[in-house]
């Protein structure tokens, strides 16, 4: 019988459509009524740009452009929303997923000491040049008493601080399981207490969908933090509760005489907490004829909340009321005069035609408490003449909001250019911004694509910022999301999709403020393009690439996407990148646009590009409706309708597509629900090529065989041996448990899961080293296979938990690391794993999933904190000594084994430890884990033989019988969960044995007082 000594400190749990980027057309909007199927969602997205394409005419260039940023934003939503359905097809709540994985996962353990244990530091963009952007911020927040002190909330980067005004940032939530904020409160008495709403309403479609201008963002409520951002608690839920579940945030304010009340704005309506977040309650709604609006009926969103300045019984709220029987939407601003308790709508009918809002920032300014300002969308209204100058409405109330004013309808200030009024779309319901100086009325800012400014109390507004760096004048990086006054300096500050901005003298000048905001989102990167310099394609940020010195600028502009360079085959001097719907390469005068024709109108978006492996003029490019390839570096193009089609259909290339190093004449490809291998390539005038899909059998995990697109999950990398193009791997999306990794043999007709116990989270990227060893890339960490294991170990500290996009080997000098881009924390790098050491020691403060291994012995001194979703991990093969100052703060979970390297425990798919040794053995049964709750004790047993009953028995330190804890009885195989009372247990320290017919099969150890 092999012992293995459990040390384990449970530190108690948690303390106790218009869519935003475009309208929504009314057709578009019926074709997707009553969907929430994804790929029933997809098809009719697809079919209705096609046919809206269709009908445009060859020298309609406006019509176009419009049209193609409309579909940008939902090609983006499709490519990310695929990768994260739920088993049954629907679209998950990516942070509610992100935050049950960082909670539940009883242990991130795994083994092997990579280079102390693998350490990932911080690669950049750290900085960019001053015309780029670094990354979206969405919400900003301020110091009470410290103008220096300024918050950021971003889109997918997690919470900020600045100490000093914008010099340099640092994340102080790093590992926050909701990493889209859309509100920020700090405690106006306790600058220490920190409230931030998780959920990314900017991003927010009506009809019933919720998309993020990139990965789906949804709300998990609101944290709190009560020792200035070092540790993190979830709130209260919200009370009734929330009917669904896919929501997301929009604002928060705080009561300005009461530091314990706050009040949200969520697309479930609005919620106001007067004990801190310790319980949340919902406000009644009134209409215009007095009646309460039910919600049972009626679905109310609010998109923005406000409380009169120094008052804390005058509330206003913009809300969207959608009937549900006859899906009807109107929206409607409202006033609460008694602190919350009840709103009770106000009539703008005299005052904009409210049958055309679509959404309404609110502004209110202590210059003058009475006053109210509504910001009405959209902009882009027709006027009459045939111009498209004019906005819905910039409205002012001199009574708290009793009765309004029209002040204001042109220009219109959502527009693309402030100087002639031009604008690709009205985004009002994606950025839409509105401050007023909180010392002087008459000035007034508003946020859409660019910045407007009033001199004269709003009766008249100008373009204050550009959309373009060429244009004249002031130019910061375009879609605002947030325009806020600091009340104790008097500077203005932005949030846009480029990072945060400020301006001193009321818009005379704008300067960038986001040195150290590290939050660029990659979707795609590579070492070495032709400048030599690492590179990458973000969303809304262009394509950026590192100079000397670590400073990023940008390569390309537009929404970057995938990157390649002839570094292999050629002589690195020719960089391909997808922009958009565009593939571009570097010509001798310029970026040159290569983009394949489209005859069929096609929504396509997001081109994969691979390269022939041994002539760079073959290229390819894989979207939607087809497989692309160039014989001539994108100078002219054929579709892969050419391939001769064994089974039937056109391979497709969006999920991915993946070229052999050792076979020119084969193309691996994922898209459309299919995978595909291509043979026989010819690339003479008409290329030809045999296409054969590809069954991927997965059975158990619910991977059908035949591949449908409804049911197939989306394959997100494919990987094939450099040695062999018959042996490939390839990973899988979704949140499917047990299918994220698999291996391909005999050219992917024969299939092995190899997901074992990876966590039930999107798996994105492979990357293999040259002695076999694989690794993955995933929504939150990397994890690592070594040849002829069968348990991934994790290789995640210190890396944030937000997905991983892309990997690859660098030497530095004679280290090798392994380079990783992420999807809203930039560039990371660790050593590659070289091997279980003999010592460590860890000293330095640890939050989040840490894991250490030593062949020896291990020696801390650590301070771990964070939050319930910490998990510090220790495996040593002699001892582990916990010193002086060793601490675990509330909320966290340590656990140590005394175990060698390479051995369990191991968690599987749902984050429960799993020991791979009982699998190679004879144990019919194991102790898998013991967890010490306030309360009771649960033991998790792993029975792998039926047919006869086990016992647990609790033995003293000196090995001599105390009791029977569990009498014999016998269980179904599997994982079997007991509680046991607390104080059946309590009584020191001992061990637990599982007892089979009088035989200990398995000790845990353990302190039953703690």
């Amino acid at each position: 019988m092999e012992m293995k000594i459990l040390i384990i400190i449970f530190f108690c749990a948690f303390a106790n459509m218009l869519n935003a980027q475009a309208r929504m057309t009314p057709a578009l909007r019926q074709r997707l009524e009553g969907k929430t199927d994804f790929y029933e969602i997809q098809q009719e997205v697809l079919d209705y740009f096609s046919t809206e394409r269709a009908k445009l005419s060859p020298t309609d260039s406006l019509g176009r452009r419009f049209l193609n940023r409309q579909a940008k934003f939902w090609n983006r939503w499709l490519y990310d929303g695929e990768s994260r359905l739920e088993p049954d097809g629907t679209i998950a709540n990516w942070s509610k997923r992100m935050y049950e994985f960082e909670i539940n996962a009883s242990v991130h353990s795994g083994q092997q000491d990579r280079a102390a244990n693998s350490s990932w530091s911080l690669i950049g963009p750290t900085t960019v040049d001053v015309e780029d952007g670094i990354g979206r911020v969405l919400r900003l927040g301020f110091h009470p008493t410290n103008s220096q002190i300024i918050y950021a909330g971003t889109a997918h980067g997690g919470l900020w601080r600045t100490q000093n005004a914008g010099a340099s940032w640092s994340n102080i939530a790093a590992y926050l399981p909701s990493l889209g904020i859309s509100g920020i409160e700090v405690n106006q008495d306790d600058p220490t207490t920190i409230y931030v709403l998780s959920g990314e309403g900017d991003a927010w479609l009506s009809g019933g969908f919720t998309f993020n201008y990139g990965y789906v963002s949804y709300s998990n409520g609101v944290f709190k933090s009560t020792d200035n951002g070092a540790n993190w608690t979830k709130t209260a839920e919200f009370e009734p509760g929330i009917n669904d579940e896919s929501y997301v945030g929009f604002q928060m304010r705080q009561d300005p005489n009461n530091s314990n009340t706050y009040v949200v704005a969520t697309s479930e309506g609005a919620f106001r907490t007067t004990n801190g977040g310790g319980s949340w309650t919902k406000p009644f709604f009134i209409d215009l004829d007095g009646l309460v609006i039910p919600t049972s009926t009626h679905n109310i969103c609010c998109f923005d909340i406000e409380f009169k300045p120094g008052s804390s019984s005058t509330i206003y709220a913009g809300c969207r009321i959608k009937t549900l029987s006859s899906n009807f939407i109107r929206f409607a601003f409202f006033r609460s005069i008694n602190s919350g308790s009840s709103f009770t709508e106000i009539d703008l009918s005299s005052d904009i035609d409210v049958s055309e809002l679509i959404r309404f920032e609110i502004g209110v300014t202590p210059a003058n408490s009475n006053n109210v300002y509504l910001l009405c969308g959209p902009g882009y209204v027709e006027d009459g003449d045939g111009s498209n100058d004019t906005f819905l409405g910039f409205l002012k109330s001199t009574n708290s909001g009793a009765s309004f004013t029209n002040l204001a309808t042109e220009p219109d200030v959502f527009a693309y250019n402030p100087t002639i009024g031009f604008t690709l779309g009205n985004q009002c319901f994606y950025d839409m911004a509105l401050a007023i100086s909180p010392t002087n009325t008459n000035y007034i800012f508003t946020g859409g694509l660019v910045v407007f400014r009033s001199t004269d109390g709003g009766n008249d507004f100008d373009g204050n910022t550009n959309y373009w760096t060429w244009e004249i004048g002031e130019t910061i990086h375009p879609d605002i999301h947030d325009l806020k006054y600091n009340p104790l300096d008097g500077r203005l500050y932005a949030a846009s999709d480029g990072g945060v901005f400020y301006t001193a003298n009321n818009g005379g000048a704008w300067e960038p403020i986001f040195n150290g905001l590290s939050i660029s989102q990659f979707y795609h990167s590579e070492n070495d393009n032709e400048n030599n310099r690492l590179w990458g394609g973000t969303q809304d940020n262009g394509h950026l690439e590192q100079e000397s010195g670590g400073v990023f600028s940008e390569f390309d502009g537009g929404d970057g996407f995938d990157v390649m360079t002839d570094n292999i085959v050629g002589n690195g001097n020719d960089s391909y990148w997808s922009n958009n719907e565009s593939v571009v390469t570097t010509g001798n005068n310029g970026n040159i646009d290569i983009t394949p024709l489209n005859p069929t109108n096609a929504s396509r978006a997001f081109g994969n590009l691979d390269m022939h492996p041994s002539n760079e003029d073959y290229i390819y490019v894989g979207y939607t409706d087809a497989i692309w390839y160039s014989p001539e570096r994108g100078d002219s193009w054929q579709m892969g309708t050419y391939f001769n089609r064994l089974d039937g259909g056109t391979p497709k290339g969006n999920w991915c597509i993946q070229t052999c190093v050792t076979n020119g004449a084969r193309l691996y490809a994922a898209g459309g629900g299919k995978m595909w291998r291509i043979d026989a390539i010819d690339f003479n005038e008409e290329a030809t090529g045999t296409s054969t899909s590809l069954n991927i059998p997965l059975f158990e995990e619910g991977f059908p065989s035949n591949g449908t697109a409804s049911q197939l999950k989306k394959i997100t990398d494919i990987l094939v041996s450099p040695s062999s193009s018959t042996t490939l791997w390839i990973t899988a999306g979704g949140f499917y448990p047990g299918a994220k990794v698999f291996a391909g043999t005999n050219s992917g007709s024969d299939w092995n899961n190899i997901s074992y116990n990876l966590p039930n989270i999107p798996a994105n990227c492979l990357l293999r080293d040259s002695d076999g060893t694989l690794y993955v890339g995933m929504d939150a960490g990397i994890y690592y296979l070594p040849p002829g294991e069968d348990a991934w170990i994790p290789y995640y500290n210190g890396l944030p938990q937000v997905p991983v996009t892309e990997m690859f080997f660098v030497n530095e000098g004679s280290t090798p690391y392994i380079y990783a881009s992420t999807y809203g924390r930039g560039f990371w790098k660790s050593q590659k794993f070289t091997g279980c050491v003999s010592t460590v020691s860890v000293t330095t403060h640890l939050e989040g999933p840490r894991f250490f291994q030593a062949s020896s012995s291990i020696t801390s001194s650590s301070l771990i904190d964070g939050y319930a979703g910490t998990r510090v991990h220790f495996q040593s093969g002699n001892s582990i000594t916990l010193v002086t100052n060793f601490e675990g703060k509330e909320g966290i979970e340590f656990t140590g084994y005394i175990l060698p390297c390479n051995t369990g425990p191991f968690p599987d798919e749902n984050g429960v430890e799993s020991d791979t040794r009982a699998t190679a053995g004879s144990l019919p049964a194991i102790i898998e884990s013991t967890k010490i709750m306030p309360s009771e004790t649960k033991i998790n047993i792993r029975v792998r033989e039926a047919n006869h009953p086990y016992a647990l028995q609790l033995f003293s330190a000196s090995g001599e019988f105390i009791k029977e804890v569990l009498p014999y009885q016998s269980f179904s195989t599997g994982l079997q969960t007991m509680s046991i009372p607390k104080e059946t247990l309590n009584g020191g320290f001992g061990y637990l044995a599982l007892v089979d017919e009088d035989t200990i099969i398995d000790v845990d150890e353990f302190t039953g007082d703690q």
